[in-house]
């Protein structure tokens, strides 16, 4: 029954229908490697097209991306700390002059951590 669903695969080499090799793989084609043959020189002109492409999206998104500002993300990552810490020490009830005094620990703490990753970076 399985004959007669895959026909193919029964006749393959040269055998009669009412053979039939359920695992046998076709014949793979054969390809020519030598400079002249014109499977090898499609094959170089799609290399060359992929190539191309992959230049231009390069190029296009090194356009399109702007450089990463490593020193304002930093400042932005500070504020950020800085304005949550007074919103939670508002919801505590920490007095106005232990706020100032927090934050003014938290800014010496910053300064403290990058004069620490100067000798690290240069």
């Amino acid at each position: 029954e399985a004959s007669k669903k895959y026909p193919k695969l029964g006749r393959l080499n040269g055998r009669q229908n009412r053979e039939f090799l359920p695992n046998a793989s076709r014949r793979s084609e054969v390809v020519h490697t030598h400079d002249n043959s014109e499977e090898y020189k499609r094959l170089q002109r799609g290399k060359w097209h992929l190539a191309n492409a992959v230049q231009g999206i390069q190029n296009a998104a090194s356009a399109a991306l702007l450089p990463l500002d490593e020193e304002k993300l930093k400042l932005d990552a500070q504020r950020a700390l800085c304005d949550k810490a007074m919103e939670r020490m508002r919801l505590e009830g920490v007095s106005q002059q232990q706020q100032d005094a927090i934050l003014a620990e938290m800014q010496g703490a910053f300064q403290e951590r990058v004069k620490m990753q100067m000798p690290l970076d240069a």
